[in-house]
């Protein structure tokens, strides 16, 4: 055998180790929060945004573009473009909250000033959502634009009150603030 056959050989046993060490390491699984993922488990990972329509309705719409566009996040549930009209609003909602890895509760100024009116309805949208994504094993995380507090405790019917004790995204700044959330609990690791 000459050098060249030597040299084919080298390289051709190379290239197998380097397939079998990009396999085993790219056959990750999300096991916690934090752990990388790769983009098309991103991509597919299931996001619920709820809002009060009359509350910050422009951060919602930059909020679904982001994690659309910016972020990959193809499965993104945002009502106006998840429920077709004539669908059972309820019903959609119950069932794309058991198939949600993330829901964002928008929380801006005028927020508290709805609950107080509407909150106590059990038909509210934004009740059913909170109750329901409850029910989950979801994580749920409030996102307080600015300086917007936590809901309190004593606003809250008691079929929702455990939301008040959810660890909250305080949002300063959309693209800085989600982008770091996201990269922090859904990192993505760039394996094939």
């Amino acid at each position: 055998m000459d050098i060249q056959n030597y040299l084919i050989l080298g390289f051709l046993a190379i290239l197998v180790l380097v397939l079998i060490i990009s396999s085993i390491f790219n056959k990750t699984e999300v096991k916690s929060y934090g752990e990388k993922i790769k983009l098309e488990e991103r991509q597919n990972l299931g996001i619920f945004i709820s809002y009060r329509r009359k509350d910050q309705p422009e951060f919602v719409d930059e909020l679904r573009d982001l994690l659309r566009n910016k972020l990959a996040c193809k499965n993104v549930f945002w009502d106006t473009d998840s429920i077709e009209k004539g669908e059972d609003f309820e019903e959609k909602i119950k069932d794309y909250l058991t198939r949600t890895d993330l829901i964002f509760f928008v929380i801006g100024d005028k927020w508290q000033e709805i609950a107080a009116k509407r909150l106590s309805k059990p038909d509210d949208p934004i009740r059913i959502e909170i109750r329901e994504s409850l029910k989950t094993g979801a994580r749920i995380v409030p996102v307080l634009i600015g300086d917007t507090p936590i809901p309190p405790n004593d606003i809250l019917p008691d079929d929702i009150k455990p939301f008040s004790k959810r660890n909250a995204l305080r949002v300063y700044s959309l693209a800085e603030d989600v982008v770091a959330f996201m990269d922090e609990h859904y990192p993505l690791s760039f394996g094939k």
